[in-house]
């Protein structure tokens, strides 16, 4: 599994707002701290392609969660959450392909279509991101 950049931030958000995200690694066992570590979230190995990549939001950005009506555009989730538009640019978002897995803000929202469903011979695969405020 590879996850490759690139991830930017625009030079005209504020330095307090960013929150760096220092790594993002994928493992197909637990982590050791995984139950420490609120920042690891748990994906079906099988519908995820071989790469994955962090990358700012793009026009059209859509993530599926079915507690937020289904098809969801990254936009209106960051307009529905309040986030200002000056740090929407900041927040990384995991994809494959054109899909969004895993939305990298404070809430940390997953799509439904890759989320793990927590059968016992489920192939998984566990995403972690290591962050920092800057």
């Amino acid at each position: 599994m590879e996850i490759i950049g690139p991830f930017w931030v625009p030079r005209s958000v504020p330095q307090r707002l960013i929150t760096s995200i220092l790594s993002v690694t994928a493992s197909l066992k637990k982590p050791d701290n995984y139950f420490d570590n609120i920042c690891t979230k748990i994906f079906t190995y099988d519908r995820i392609g071989k790469v994955l990549q962090v990358r700012n939001r793009r026009a059209g950005d859509k993530i599926y969660v079915r507690s937020m009506g289904g098809n969801k555009k990254v936009k209106d989730y960051f307009i529905d959450t309040k986030i200002p538009q000056a740090i929407r640019d900041t927040i990384p978002l995991l994809t494959c392909g054109e899909d969004v897995l895993w939305i990298m803000d404070e809430r940390n929202i997953i799509s439904d279509l890759y989320k793990a469903d927590g059968t016992a011979d489920q192939n998984k695969i566990y995403i972690s991101k290591k962050v920092q405020v800057l």
